[in-house]
């Protein structure tokens, strides 16, 4: 199998990723923060994940530099941001479009998304490209809406129609948890 796991973080899940396509599949691991790119790269070469491919990169609209944020609440996250005079880092920006056909990406089994929001460019970029992922499972952020009333957060209804428009059957959790409530999943048909 071939898995894209975009929004990497530290890899907890890029580990199991990894042990579920040995030894034939790849794990294709994108991290956009670099402090948290530098943990992932660690943790794949200490458990010598041969299967696993990293960028630190960002999944953006449009190739070219952008600027991350830090997140106040902790390292692991970060919201792309026109503000560069905020604590940050400047990343590559690259379409998925772009990325799967610099990689020669011929399908995808799992195309996993947690990117704070940005899941939005994914699909802006994605295309025709979209025939060739199996399943998905995308990390919807509109829980984090009402701490700032930030609309880029709202995602969930974008994804779900999305999937919907492009012949995936859609399924989401019923949890008392916002964050694993937002999650949507999707298979194609």
């Amino acid at each position: 199998d071939i898995v894209l796991d975009i929004g990497a973080g530290i890899g907890e899940e890029t580990l199991i990723f990894a042990d579920m396509v040995a030894p034939k599949g790849k794990v294709y691991a994108i991290e956009a923060n670099p402090e948290v790119f530098e943990v992932l790269s660690d943790l794949v070469k200490h458990n010598q994940l041969n299967n696993v491919e990293l960028f630190n990169i960002a999944l953006t609209q449009n190739d070219g530099q952008i600027f991350l944020l830090k997140e106040e609440a902790g390292f692991l996250g970060g919201t792309i941001s026109n503000e560069q005079e905020q604590d940050g880092y400047e990343v590559m920006g690259l379409r998925i479009d772009n990325f799967i056909k610099q990689n020669n990406i011929e399908k995808i089994d799992l195309l996993k998304c947690n990117i704070e929001g940005a899941e939005r460019f994914v699909l802006d970029t994605i295309g025709d490209y979209i025939k060739i992922v199996k399943n998905v499972a995308i990390s919807c952020h509109d829980f984090r809406y009402p701490e700032n009333n930030n609309e880029f957060y709202k995602t969930k209804k974008l994804v779900t129609e999305f999937l919907l428009d492009n012949h995936f059957t859609v399924q989401t959790q019923t949890n008392k948890a916002n964050h694993i409530m937002d999650w949507v999943y999707g298979q194609a048909k």
